[in-house]
C-alpha cells in the first residue's frame, strides 16, 4: 500500500480486486478466487496491533485534552526533561527484576521482525557474535498525520471564543508535542527509538530493535524499555555494549551495566 501511494483500506481493496497482478502477489489467483472482503483486511490489522478494538475506538471517538504547540523553545542538542522524577530508575528497578512491558500492542509487529530478519541475519553472520553484539541506540522524531488542533465540539467559536482550551476530537488521540533538538522546533507527533549494529564489512547499521513511543517520552526512559524487551526477544543473544547519547549517562543506567544487561556508553 504505502509503495503504491495508497493510504485508505477502500481505495486499496478496490484495486486488489482489479489488479491481477497485486492480487496475485497476496497470494490470490484472480480466476480461482476473490480477494478477501474489506471487512477482512480491517480484521487483519486487529490481529497485528494487539489491544482491544473497543479500547482504540473509544480513544478516537471520546474527547480529549487540547494542547497549544509550546511557545518556549529547549534549546540546540538539548532534550525534554523527564515529566517525572526518578522515573529512569524505576524502570532500571523493574528491568533488573526481570520484568518486561509486554503490554506493548506493537509486540506482534517486533516479534515477526526478529524471526524474518534480525536472526535470520544472524544465521548469515551479518551480526557479528551474537554472544557480544554493539548496538547503538537513539530516538527519532515522526511527525503525525494527524492535526494537533483536532476538531471542536464546543460552542465557544458561535460565543466570539476562537481560543478556548475545551476538549476535542483529534484523529491521531495519542499524538503529542515533542522537540528536535536537531532542527530546534517543536514537532507534532511521536518518537521512534531505534536500535542497530553495525556491519564494518558492509558499512551499514543494520537494524536489529523498533519501537514508537510518545513524542515526549525521554532517551533515557526508552533505552530501559529497549533493553527490557530486547532480552525477552533475543534471549539466547548477550548484549556487550549498547552506545548512546547523553540521555544514558545517568547512574540507573550503570546499574543495568554492573548487573550486565547493557553496557552504555557516550560516544
Amino acid at each position: 500500500m504505502l509503495e503504491l501511494g495508497e493510504t485508505g483500506i477502500t481505495k486499496w481493496h478496490n484495486r486488489l480486486s482489479n489488479d491481477p497482478v497485486l492480487s496475485i502477489i497476496i497470494g490470490v489467483i484472480p480466476e480461482v478466487e476473490q480477494v478477501p472482503g474489506l471487512g477482512t483486511h480491517y480484521d487483519f490489522i486487529t490481529r497485528y496491533w494487539l489491544e482491544d478494538p473497543s479500547i482504540d475506538a473509544d480513544r478516537r471517538k471520546s474527547l480529549h485534552k487540547f494542547n497549544r504547540k509550546p511557545s518556549k523553545k529547549v534549546g540546540k542538542d538539548k532534550k525534554l526533561p523527564n515529566r517525572r522524577v526518578g522515573i529512569v530508575k524505576k524502570y532500571v528497578d523493574r528491568a533488573l527484576q526481570d520484568m518486561s512491558f509486554e503490554s506493548r500492542p506493537e509486540k506482534l509487529f517486533q516479534e515477526i521482525f526478529a524471526e524474518t530478519a534480525v536472526k535470520p541475519s544472524t544465521k548469515a553472520g551479518l551480526l557479528g557474535d551474537t554472544g557480544n553484539i554493539i548496538a547503538s541506540g537513539d530516538g527519532t522524531c515522526i511527525e503525525s498525520g494527524g492535526a494537533p488542533t483536532g476538531n471542536k465540539k464546543c460552542n465557544c467559536v458561535a460565543e466570539g471564543n476562537y481560543r478556548c482550551h475545551c476538549p476535542r476530537h483529534f484523529f491521531d488521540p495519542e499524538a503529542c508535542w515533542g522537540w528536535d533538538s536537531y532542527e530546534e522546533r517543536w514537532f507534532y507527533g511521536y518518537t521512534g527509538y531505534f536500535w542497530s549494529c553495525y556491519n564494518p564489512d558492509l558499512k551499514v547499521d543494520l537494524p536489529i530493535y523498533l519501537r514508537i513511543l510518545q513524542a515526549q517520552r525521554h532517551d533515557s526512559v526508552s533505552a530501559v524499555v529497549a533493553l527490557a524487551e530486547f532480552r525477552s526477544l533475543y534471549p539466547s543473544y548477550h548484549l556487550g555494549t549498547f552506545i548512546s547519547d547523553s540521555a544514558s549517562d545517568n547512574y540507573p543506567h550503570m546499574s543495568c551495566a554492573v548487573h550486565g544487561i547493557s553496557i552504555p556508553s557516550s560516544p
